[in-house]
C-alpha cells in the first residue's frame, strides 16, 4: 500500500535537509555558534535518514538494507537526544554571556577558554547522544522494525531501564533548557539597559540572542507534548525486566509491519506520524528563524544575482555602474 504522504513527506524531508544547512552559507564560525551548528547537525541528520527511508520503504516493509537499518535507528535515538541537548548548548551559552559583563567577558576570552567551552558544547551535544546511541542497543526486543511507508525505526523493548535510556530521556533533557530559557529571558530584561550599551559591536546582536532562545523554545515545545504522549501511551503495559538474555531473546527476528496493520492501531499510527513530522516541523521553525534572518536574506540575494550574472541577467545596481 503506498504511503498516502508520498512523494509529499519525502520532499518535505529534503527540503528539511536544505534548509538545515544553509545557514552554513553565512554563518560565522565561532565558539558561540557551536550549539547551532550541532543543531544543525542532528536536524540534518534526522531528514536525511527520513528521506532515504521513505524512499526505501514507501510501498513495501522488506528487508532490504539491513545494514543501513542497524544506522537508521541508532540516529532516531541519537536525534532524540541531540536536538533538546543542542539546545541547551545554545541558551546555556547565551545565558553566561547575558549573566555576566558582556565586554568584560570577551576581554578575557583566551584560546584556552575557547577552546574548553567548544570542548564542552561537543561532549554535551555530540559525546551524549553517542553514548545514548550505543546504550540503547540494551533495550532493544529485536534488532529493528521495519513500517511500510515509514522505514526502519527502533525496536524498543517496554521495560523499565527503556524509559531512562531512551523513552523520556527527551523529556528530561527538555526540562534543562527550558530552566536556561527561563534564566536567560530574565537576566536579559533586568539587566537589558547594560545589555543595549553593550550588544551590536561586541560578541553576538540582539536579535541573534533572540532568535536563539526561541529556537530551544520550539524544540522544548516540539519535544516535550510527544514525549510525554509516548511515555502515557507505553506505561500502560510494562513488561518485567528480568535481564539481558530474556531481553534480546527475539533479538534476531525483524518485525516487518505493513501499513495496513500499523494505520490501524491508531495509537501507534499518531506515535510514528507525529515523529517522522515533528523533525520536518523542526527544520521549517530552524528555517524561519534562521534561514529568513536579515543576514541570511542577505546571501542568497548576492548568489542568486551572481547566478543571474552568468546567463546575462543583470542587477539595476549593476546596470547603474
Amino acid at each position: 500500500m503506498l504511503d498516502p504522504a508520498y512523494p509529499a513527506f519525502s520532499i518535505f524531508a529534503f527540503l528539511g535537509l536544505i534548509a538545515a544547512l544553509l545557514p552554513l552559507t553565512w554563518l560565522r564560525v565561532t565558539h558561540h555558534h557551536v550549539g547551532v551548528f550541532i543543531y544543525m547537525f542532528w536536524l540534518a541528520l534526522a531528514c536525511l535518514n527520513q528521506f532515504i527511508n521513505s524512499i526505501i520503504w514507501r510501498d513495501n516493509a522488506i528487508n532490504w538494507a539491513p545494514v543501513w537499518c542497524d544506522i537508521s535507528y541508532r540516529l532516531i535515538i541519537g536525534v532524540n537526544v541531540g536536538l533538546p541537548l543542542a539546545a541547551l548548548c545554545i541558551v546555556r551559552r547565551l545565558y553566561h554571556i547575558y549573566a555576566n559583563d558582556i565586554v568584560r567577558t570577551a576581554q578575557k576570552l583566551t584560546h584556552l577558554k575557547v577552546r574548553r567551552e567548544t570542548i564542552e558544547d561537543l561532549a554535551i551535544g555530540i559525546g551524549l547522544p553517542v553514548i545514548d546511541m550505543a546504550l540503547g542497543k540494551n533495550i532493544t526486543g529485536r534488532r529493528f522494525n521495519i513500517f511500510e511507508g515509514i522505514g526502519c525505526y527502533v525496536a524498543t523493548y517496554n521495560v523499565w531501564p527503556a524509559y531512562p535510556l531512551v523513552i523520556a530521556l527527551p523529556l528530561i533533557i527538555s526540562v534543562v533548557p527550558a530552566v536556561y530559557s527561563g534564566l536567560t529571558l530574565y537576566t536579559f530584561f533586568t539587566k537589558r539597559s547594560e545589555l543595549e550599551r553593550s550588544f551590536g559591536s561586541v560578541i553576538m546582536q540582539r536579535e541573534y540572542c533572540l532568535r536563539l532562545v526561541g529556537l530551544a523554545f520550539c524544540n522544548i515545545i516540539f519535544t516535550g507534548p510527544l514525549s510525554v504522549f509516548v511515555i502515557v501511551m507505553m506505561s500502560r503495559d510494562i513488561n518485567p525486566y528480568i535481564g539481558w538474555d530474556n531481553t534480546h531473546s527475539y533479538y534476531s527476528i525483524v518485525r516487518q509491519v505493513p501499513s495496513m496493520i500499523w494505520r490501524a492501531n491508531h495509537i501507534l499510527a499518531i506515535e510514528l506520524e507525529s515523529f517522522r513530522w515533528a523533525n520536518i516541523l523542526c527544520a521549517v521553525v530552524f528555517f524561519a528563524i534562521f534561514g529568513l534572518s536579515g543576514e541570511g536574506l542577505r546571501t542568497y540575494k548576492r548568489a542568486f544575482w551572481s547566478v543571474a550574472r552568468v546567463f546575462g541577467v543583470k542587477h539595476s545596481t549593476d546596470e547603474s555602474e
